[in-house]
């Protein structure tokens, strides 16, 4: 067959049909996924919700202090230092750190207008657990891409006899709510969190599923 003799009519017509399946295919995909996204932000605020309950009527004591057994786990995070890439000081919790709060204003996040906020998260070590490095690091992999959508900067949560160390990243733009679910995903006990001129405050959980609870403004 020559090379100016027509294709087979039939031949293109079912390669056009396959094409056009595969964009729909590929469509109906990215819609599901958009969906199970706006289906688990609503599941996850409901079973926040549940999980206060359960654990109000669980432990009775949590009434009057949420933080109920988490004394020694908060004196832990206050004797680290969460150290940030390019930064000549690194972050306190109860102190205001000047050179992240200028981050918020140096580094606009592509989907916040004029970030407000800022977060310090880890998928490393899931509630405290200390994992394999390789595992850890995939796992921080994974939080990144989940991240892409901020403006995102390395760092390393450090305690003070430099005995544990956990890579983590500033998350430029984050707010409270995307925070708390983005730890929850990564099986996190706690995060930092602090809004544009106030300290660094930590966010923290007494065991899996339950929420997350303000410690309040802690410092050395």
């Amino acid at each position: 067959m020559s090379k100016d003799t027509p294709r087979n009519p039939k031949a293109q017509a079912q390669k056009d049909l396959r094409q056009e399946k595969q964009q729909l295919n590929a469509a109906e995909a990215a819609k599901r996924l958009a969906e199970e996204r706006l289906e688990l932000h609503v599941q996850f605020a409901v079973l926040e919700k549940d999980q206060r309950e359960y654990e109000l009527e669980r432990r009775p004591e949590s009434r009057l202090n949420p933080l109920v057994g988490l004394e020694d786990w908060i004196a832990t995070y206050r004797h680290t230092r969460y150290k940030v890439e390019g930064l000549s000081s690194p972050i306190v919790l109860g102190q205001l750190n000047p050179e992240v709060d200028a981050l918020l204003t140096t580094h606009l996040s592509p989907n916040v207008a004029k970030p407000q906020s800022w977060a310090y998260l880890t998928a490393w070590n899931p509630m405290s657990k200390a994992l394999p490095l390789k595992q850890n690091i995939r796992r921080n992999e994974m939080l990144k891409k989940e991240l892409q959508s901020y403006t995102v900067i390395p760092g390393i949560g450090e305690s003070l006899d430099g005995i544990w160390a956990e890579e983590s990243f500033l998350v430029i733009g984050i707010e409270l709510f995307a925070a708390k679910l983005t730890a929850g995903r990564h099986q996190q006990r706690a995060f930092l969190f602090a809004e544009a001129g106030k300290a660094a405050e930590l966010y923290v959980r007494f065991d899996m599923g339950m929420p997350y609870h303000s410690a309040g403004i802690v410092s050395r």
